[in-house]
């Protein structure tokens, strides 16, 4: 199981590394390669930090302190992305309004 998830996150690393090289060379400034790391980063970070209790402590069994564990690492990422994204998100609510409206 380990195996085909790893070789399914390499497999989509390839990809994404063969797709970034060949459209820079018809259009530069597609892709911002610092852009999607400093995006893809975190995510993968708070991924492993939210995992870890569950493949070293409870790999076979349900706990609760682990199940709200994870759901207090989900809500820090949730207002982590709502403080970052607020304008954008106050632009959408803003633009469905005035459709509301209408």
């Amino acid at each position: 199981m380990y195996g085909a998830a790893l070789s399914f996150l390499i497999a989509k690393v390839c990809i994404v590394v063969i797709v970034v090289i060949l459209c820079r060379n018809y259009n530069e400034g597609m892709f911002d390669i610092v852009g999607m790391i400093r995006t893809i980063l975190p995510s993968i970070c708070l991924i492993g930090v939210g995992l870890i209790f569950s493949y070293t402590k409870y790999e076979t069994v349900f706990n609760w302190s682990n199940f709200l564990y994870k759901c207090g690492i989900l809500g820090g990422y949730l207002v982590i992305l709502l403080i970052h994204y607020k304008s954008i998100i106050y632009t959408i609510v803003e633009q469905w309004r005035n459709k509301k409206q209408k």
